[in-house]
């Protein structure tokens, strides 16, 4: 799915989901699957955008919508991280909720 970050909200497909609808924006690792001893699906990270109304909106690492999204992520509040692109380099990075609303 395409993702456009701007500052009424999320576009999806054309279509508005202003910020007044998302209740949080999490980094999460999904972790990787492994079945005897080989590796069937490699850990990577994904935004999850949650919506007031319960549904979830995943934006994962390396879709064409992750660096429209990382590097214009919601600026009507600042967000709970002092530097994304920082914690996106490190090593190991965990669950890390980046706005709330």
């Amino acid at each position: 799915m395409e993702y456009r970050i701007i500052a009424e909200g999320i576009v999806t497909f054309g279509i508005l989901t202003p910020w007044s609808d998302v209740r949080s924006v999490v980094l999460a690792r999904e972790p990787g699957v492994t079945v005897g001893g080989l590796t069937v699906a490699e850990s990577y990270l994904q935004i999850i955008v949650e919506l007031m109304n319960g549904d979830f909106l995943e934006i994962p690492e390396g879709s064409p919508s992750w660096d429209s999204v990382v590097d214009h992520p919601p600026i009507h509040r600042p967000l709970r991280v002092p530097d994304l692109p920082a914690l996106l380099a490190t090593d190991g990075v965990e669950d890390a909720v980046l706005w709330r609303a």
